[in-house]
């Protein structure tokens, strides 16, 4: 029997058995081959500056067929290494092309903090399967620009720096990420992301959360099972705040600075609060 008169899933099948270089000469050899192939190659994408292999970047950019079979990416970028601009325009022009994905992983240069790649060039995206979405990104108008074009996210994991003081919070309509369970970010982004979503999850590791800012983990229309959190304020009345508006806390990390008014004789050692159910 000739091979193009078998099953597509038997040639997959059989392709699915091959190392990456194989299934890289393949593509170069084969016609009928080829798309199986690169269908394979490209579906789970790990990119770093430490791997070089970040020109893969180019290749998806240049070649949106092949940017839509991929499922999975992380793309990791060192601190020390210096990118062109076209880079980034490359990444933002393959990220567009990538409908199928299920989870996107991008950690890149905090300094020069390129969100913008999220924002699609020509016309808008969604995401139909995208399941998490982790980034270095601060919590912007990109970011929430990016989110509203995500209605499976489950886990969103954004950088934890605070946004400034005098910088508005971006907007997020309350019929975005109506399915998210987890997040990790910011003090001030959970005030966006977790009113009116089924949050069960959330860490935040910055900033300093209120017992007032505590109703606001209220409004997740979810459970809150896990928590971890910085305070200053005091801890009994603090802890009593979590219980009345959480009820469903299983586990809780508190990370609180000592206060002055605190006795020597205060039975506190240690700077951190964990607690398990």
């Amino acid at each position: 029997m000739a091979l193009a008169r078998l099953p597509i899933e038997l040639l997959d099948d059989i392709c699915s058995h091959l190392c990456p270089s194989d299934l890289a000469a393949l593509c170069r050899t084969s016609s009928l081959f080829c798309p199986i192939a690169q269908r394979i190659l490209y579906r789970h994408l790990n990119l770093s500056s430490a791997n070089h292999n970040l020109s893969v970047v180019v290749t998806l950019s240049n070649k949106p067929c092949i940017a839509r079979v991929v499922h999975t990416l992380r793309i990791t970028v060192e601190p020390t290494v210096h990118l062109f601009r076209l880079f980034y325009i490359a990444l933002s022009d393959a990220l567009s092309a990538m409908s199928g994905l299920t989870s996107l992983h991008i950690s890149l240069d905090a300094h020069v903090n390129p969100s913008w790649v999220l924002t699609p060039r020509t016309r808008p995206i969604i995401y139909p399967r995208l399941l998490t979405f982790s980034s270095s990104f601060p919590f912007d108008a990109h970011v929430t620009g990016f989110l509203e074009r995500t209605p499976a996210l489950e886990r969103l994991e954004l950088d934890t720096a605070p946004v400034s003081g005098t910088a508005v919070l971006p907007k997020l309509s309350h019929a975005a990420i109506p399915r998210l369970v987890h997040f990790m970010g910011s003090c001030q982004a959970v005030k966006v992301i977790v009113p009116g979503r089924p949050l069960e999850s959330i860490h935040i590791h910055d900033g300093d959360l209120s017992e007032d800012e505590v109703a606001c983990l209220a409004q997740s229309t979810g459970h809150i099972a896990v928590l971890g959190v910085i305070t200053s304020a005091l801890l009994v009345p603090f802890l009593k705040s979590l219980a009345r508006h959480l009820p469903y806390l299983v586990y809780l990390r508190l990370m609180a600075p000592f206060h002055v008014s605190l006795k020597p004789s205060d039975d506190v050692r240690c700077p951190i609060l964990t607690r398990t159910c």
